[in-house]
């Protein structure tokens, strides 16, 4: 099928773009050729409408994935002591592939027609065998109107379990590891190149958006049922998705809460966790060339895994020593015995997405550095049952060795935050010039020099736990900072450390979203970017009021949230502040009496939330006039407070004071409202 020469395509064009530098120049020129040749053929077959057309769309189909294996051993050979490949038809088989792949394409272009009809009868032909019914059949025409190089992406929103939220930052990751994203030309980056991706998939109704972020960007999605079972049938029957059978011929192997994706193909190797994992290791008997045809090993990519769900350990030696040519492993949730990857995970040359979150991997062993394909490393969210904790109180259980610093691909590199173990040996990061996404990371394991020299390159930052003044005033002037590629900044230091200038921040014009929690220095101007679309400040402690509100003149702000940011005791917020903000949160402003809001302020204000701001007397009377107004939640608020809001009753008595619904006119316009008062004496 046309997907399966667009997989085969966009996979060379992804090894070129990647491992380039692994070939000699006479692989690289006689894989560009193929690439041709398949490019001829996804120019013709479209419009090719002939009684022979189903027999060539599967000699294209079972050709494109030989092709891609055949490739793939190639490159697998460069890392072996007697690699020494200079032309791919030295590879047993490939000479015949590529010669017969261009014997097809000029068929193809000799006797074209010029008729659209080839992928209509297969469409046809799919829908009256396994994919009955109307509703069957516009999905199908759905799917074949897709451009060659999103059907792979679509195929590929089966991984996830039904009815899941997925993550677009996960999945866009994924995809490009997968190879199913090149860089555009004009310098455009992957992760966004696959979020045009995405976002073409949601504008032909293939995919619904759950939640966009202030920024505009998709960060869930949702695969209809109906969907998602024709991405399981076409995938299935191709071969590009499944649990496939004990010799591993599926592209993808996906396994959900210690059961395969396809419950009819787990007939031949069990239904549960155990025999799926004496599966996996038996299968280092099976014939070597069919091992190597899996690409993707997945883990529990459905939500957080359930308690006692998957309690068997998984051993991971075999999957590292069978699968030579994974390009993704998701280890979702699982358990290994010993704590840690096997040393033979840097065997693994392919190898560009590992992620580990959810599982009781607290070690990662210095042979990682032997994965210098890597783009992504997630290691988020460890459950270990280590209960070590640091002079401070804080667990710290996970380690990692000292040898990210040559994964020279990485571009997205997720710590498991304060679980990460701080000792004397810290982490070397600024070797890493692709980086795009360093996140969760403990300042304490980077020294001042490394905060310094951080990647250019980066368009997210989170880091946490800064100890002293000295760093953090050397994450402010890091490279990362100084060229202004930030989109989202997120800075967390201790309690006794003083923020003492933002200026630095005036270099980050594109920054979108911005989140700071620590102490800042008294009578400090708050200047930020212009462009923030999100801001958070926690446990800033501003007492002066003009520094809170200066910040309604941020012209494209739409969410805002003060959490014990402020102690002053009044707030006022001006005519016209605000124009954009959608979103504000005012959260333990312990001190706040009273806020102040002129008529025209806030203008867009959707959601309003006030929790535990025990001194505040009452709402501002201006609120009325936000009309947009659509949900206001009150919480752990005294309860003289929330009876103001209280509509009107006959009966005074049954609320037990004379001020119950006083400011029921402020509020009643809103369709959504939520008080809960906090329990015990008003203040």
């Amino acid at each position: 099928m046309v997907e399966a020469a667009a997989c085969a395509a966009t996979w060379i064009d992804s090894l070129l773009f990647h491992e380039g530098d692994l070939l000699s120049g006479g692989v690289q020129g006689e894989l560009r050729h193929v690439r041709y040749q398949l490019e001829r053929i996804l120019a013709h077959l479209p419009d090719y409408d002939d009684v022979y057309a189903f027999m060539i769309i599967d000699w294209i189909e079972e050709i494109a994935y030989d092709v891609e294996d055949a490739i793939d051993r190639c490159i697998h050979s460069c890392f072996l002591p007697s690699g020494s490949v200079t032309h791919i038809n030295t590879i047993p088989g490939i000479g015949v592939k590529v010669e017969m792949i261009g014997k097809l394409a000029d068929l193809l272009e000799r006797y074209r027609p010029g008729l659209v009809g080839g992928l209509k009868q297969v469409s046809q032909r799919s829908s009256s065998t396994s994919l009955r019914g109307e509703i069957m059949d516009t999905v199908a025409s759905s799917y074949h109107d897709l451009p060659y190089y999103l059907k792979p992406c679509f195929l590929y929103l089966a991984t996830f379990a039904e009815d899941s939220e997925i993550s677009a930052g996960m999945l866009t990751r994924m995809w490009i590891a997968e190879g199913f994203v090149i860089e555009a030309e004009g310098g455009e980056m992957l992760e966004d190149a696959a979020g045009q991706y995405l976002e073409q998939l949601i504008s032909r109704s293939m995919v619904q958006v759950v939640r966009r972020s202030y920024t505009g960007k998709v960060e869930t999605c949702r695969l209809q049922n109906i969907m998602r079972s024709f991405c399981l049938s076409i995938s299935e029957e191709r071969g590009f998705l499944g649990m496939g059978s004990s010799q591993f011929k599926c592209r993808r192997l996906i396994i959900i809460n210690g059961l395969p994706v396809f419950a009819g193909a787990a007939g031949a190797l069990g239904t549960t966790y155990p025999y799926i994992i004496s599966a996996i290791d038996a299968s280092r008997s099976s014939d070597a060339h069919k091992s190597l045809s899996l690409r993707s090993l997945q883990f529990g990519i459905d939500c957080m895994p359930i308690d006692g769900l998957i309690t068997e350990d998984l051993n991971l030696q075999p999957v590292c020593m069978k699968f030579k040519l994974l390009r993704v492993l998701s280890l979702w949730g699982i358990q290994t015995s010993d704590n840690t990857l096997p040393d033979e995970i840097g065997t693994l040359k392919f190898l560009r997405y590992l992620g580990l979150r959810f599982t009781n991997i607290t070690t990662i062993p210095q042979h990682i550095e032997g994965l210098l394909s890597l783009l992504t490393l997630d290691y988020r969210d460890i459950r270990s049952t280590t209960n070590e904790f640091d002079d401070f109180g804080v667990r710290n259980v996970c380690r990692v060795s000292n040898v990210l610093w040559n994964l020279k691909q990485l571009r997205h590199l997720f710590f498991p935050g304060y679980d990460l173990h701080r000792s004397e040996n810290t982490l070397k990061l600024h070797t890493l010039n692709n980086l795009q996404i360093l996140w969760n990371v403990p300042a304490d394991i980077l020294t001042i020099s490394e905060l310094e020299r951080l990647s250019t390159s980066l368009q997210k930052l989170q880091i946490i736990g800064i100890s002293s003044k000295e760093k953090l005033a050397a994450v402010l002037r890091s490279s990362c900072i100084k060229s202004g590629s930030l989109c989202k900044l997120n800075l967390s230091w201790a309690q006794d450390v003083e923020l003492q200038s933002l200026k630095a921040l005036n270099h980050c014009q594109r920054l979108r979203e911005l989140l700071l929690r620590g102490r800042v220095g008294e009578g400090l101007p708050l200047s930020f970017p212009h462009n923030l679309a999100v801001l958070e400040l926690s446990h800033s402690e501003l007492k002066l009021e003009d520094s809170v509100s200066t910040l309604g003149k941020l012209q494209f702000l739409k969410l805002l949230k003060l959490l014990r940011s402020y102690t002053g005791a009044q707030l006022t917020c001006t005519a016209n502040s605000f124009p954009q903000l959608e979103e504000l949160f005012l959260v333990d402003l312990l001190y706040l009496v009273e806020w102040r809001m002129e008529e025209g302020a806030m203008p867009r204000l959707k959601k309003l939330m006030i929790t535990n701001c025990n001194k505040l007397r009452k709402l501002p009377e201006a609120l009325k006039c936000v009309t947009p107004l659509e949900k206001l939640v009150i919480s752990d608020m005294p309860i003289q407070f929330c009876c103001r809001l209280e509509p009107p009753l006959h009966d005074r008595e049954k609320v037990g004071t004379s001020k119950s619904g006083e400011d029921w006119h402020i509020i009643q316009h809103i369709p959504s409202v939520q008080v809960d008062h906090f329990q015990g004496t008003d203040q």
